[in-house]
């Protein structure tokens, strides 16, 4: 369902123009372009995006929509927004974590898109500090490899471990 459709009933406010449905989408335009640039991605919305719209629909309409940057209770919907849909994806290693007779080249993807990725072959845990995957991995004895996905203002992801053997 399209967002006009989810947030139209439920403003219950007066319009200026006869086009309601055009006022409306520019006032969803507005608010999905706020949260994008407070980088909480809503072109999927889900229950609290929808409120989030709405909300500000309705701020907008009594105030100049630049007085909205900073309001607390928007703030409160975008971090709440955050934590629900703004976790990056695991990576994934290829070939994963086996035994084989010869040394590997492994790479690493991601599903989340604009991400680094960050490995370890010691076993400790990738942070930012860490060497960034920049493309294939060389493996040529028994390792642990490590890593970990990394996008601005998002949660990092969980660490991928792939442990390899190689001549075993």
């Amino acid at each position: 369902m399209a967002l006009l459709d989810l947030v139209k009933p439920r403003l219950g406010v007066f319009y200026s123009t006869t086009d309601k449905n055009t006022e409306i989408q520019a006032m969803i335009d507005g608010a999905t372009l706020y949260f994008k640039n407070a980088g909480w991605d809503i072109s999927t919305p889900d229950a609290v995006a929808v409120e989030a719209v709405i909300l500000y629909c309705k701020m907008a309409q009594s105030t100049d929509p630049v007085a909205l940057t900073n309001h607390p209770v928007l703030l409160s919907f975008i971090a709440q927004g955050r934590v629900q849909a703004s976790t990056v994806a695991t990576p994934t290693a290829l070939p994963a974590g086996g035994t084989y007779d010869a040394a590997q080249a492994v790479e690493l993807s991601c599903t989340t898109k604009d991400t680094t990725i960050y490995y370890t072959l010691d076993g400790s845990t990738p942070t930012e500090e860490s060497e960034e995957y920049t493309g294939g991995i060389a493996i040529p004895a028994t390792t642990t490899l490590k890593a970990k996905a990394f996008r601005y203002g998002w949660y990092s992801s969980t660490v991928l471990t792939e442990n390899y053997v190689i001549g075993g």
